[in-house]
C-alpha cells in the first residue's frame, strides 16, 4: 500500500509540474492522510496559486487557516494569487465558447 501511495505521489508530482494544478491538491490530500499536514497545506496552496478553482479546495484552505495550519497572510496571499491566475486564464476568445 505504501509503495502505491509513493508511486501515486510521483506521478501526481510530474503532472503538477507539467501544469496539472489539480495534481497539487491531490498531493496535499495524500500528504494530509499520511500525517504531513503542513506539507499537505503547502500543496493545497500551490494548487490554488496555480489557478485551480474548486469549492472543496477553498473549504480546506479556509479550515487550514481556521485551525492554524496556515497564517492569515498565507491564506490571503493564496486567494489573491488564485484570483490573479484565474483572471490571466480568461480571454475574449475563451469567453465566446
Amino acid at each position: 500500500m505504501e509503495q502505491d501511495t509513493d508511486r501515486a505521489m510521483e506521478y501526481l508530482q510530474k503532472a503538477a509540474e507539467l501544469g496539472y494544478a489539480q495534481g497539487f491538491a491531490a498531493i496535499g490530500n495524500l500528504l494530509e492522510q499520511k500525517g504531513s499536514i503542513e506539507e499537505g497545506f503547502l500543496n493545497y496552496r500551490k494548487a490554488a496559486i496555480c489557478g485551480y478553482c474548486d469549492k472543496e479546495l477553498f473549504d480546506v484552505l479556509r479550515d487550514g487557516y481556521k485551525y492554524g495550519y496556515i497564517t492569515k497572510e498565507e491564506y490571503a496571499f493564496t486567494l489573491r494569487e488564485n484570483q490573479r491566475a484565474s483572471n490571466e486564464m480568461k480571454s475574449e476568445s475563451r469567453e465566446k465558447y
